[in-house]
């Protein structure tokens, strides 16, 4: 457990020293919140009940997505990965340092952009447990969809390809910038195997439905579950 706990504090402070990692998890988010709540709110009415959850979606996909699959390429796609066999270190704590490290880092984004939104934009400050809830099961699954990205992928520069097809897609289909009731049934059905569509709709509710965790959850167990079998496979 020391181990565990040392390899997350040090996976912590490499993301720190890496200025692609701390763009994507923190300044591009954040730029984009801070620049563009303040256009949505003008123009959009009612816009403040649902501004943090959107810049969460947004954000929260852009981290998990874009960049937490980076560190996993530099590991299963390089000789680094050839040191842990010899070494008799289980890969799989190569994703768990990870999937960890990235989920405190982005929460604190999300958190960030949670508390400052109402003192900046007046938005409404979501009061409802469901918030946390859809929240942490958001970017669970959302982190799961990447590690698989990350174990399989080789190059970054396929990995980000590969993240723009979940990333665009979450950010024009799930409700975020278009309401869902003003998309086409065909793209409805489409954005139901988005974790951002369910994350969002859960941020939103009043309280916690059981469809749109079931989906978060089921695609977070699958997902993490072919991502350490294919890592054991790599002895």
């Amino acid at each position: 457990m020391s181990g565990l706990l040392y390899s997350i504090g040090l996976q912590w402070k490499l993301n720190f020293r890496d200025k692609e990692i701390i763009t994507v998890y923190y300044l591009v988010p954040l730029v984009f919140y801070l620049f563009m709540s303040g256009i949505f709110m003008n123009i959009m009415p009612g816009m403040e009940e649902t501004l943090i959850p959107s810049m969460v979606v947004f954000g929260g996909t852009m981290g998990t997505i874009l960049g937490s699959p980076s560190p996993l390429i530099d590991v299963f796609a390089s000789d680094i990965k050839k040191s842990y066999i010899t070494g008799n270190i289980p890969l799989s704590s190569v994703i768990i340092t990870n999937f960890l490290s990235a989920f405190l880092h982005i929460f604190i984004m999300c958190c960030i952009i949670t508390f400052s939104a109402p003192i900046i934009f007046r938005a409404t400050l979501p009061t409802s447990g469901a918030y946390w809830v859809g929240l942490i099961l958001f970017l669970i699954s959302s982190l799961s969809i990447a590690t698989l990205i990350g174990v399989f992928v080789k190059e970054n520069s396929k990995a980000t390809m590969l993240g723009q097809c979940v990333f665009l897609p979450t950010v024009m289909l799930s409700g975020i910038m278009i309401p869902e009731t003003m998309l086409p049934n065909a793209i409805t059905v489409i954005n139901k195997v988005l974790p951002g569509t369910w994350g969002f709709q859960l941020m939103n509710s009043s309280n916690i439905t059981i469809e749109p965790v079931l989906f978060l959850v089921i695609i977070s167990i699958v997902a993490l579950v072919i991502s350490f079998v294919k890592a054991n496979k790599s002895y």
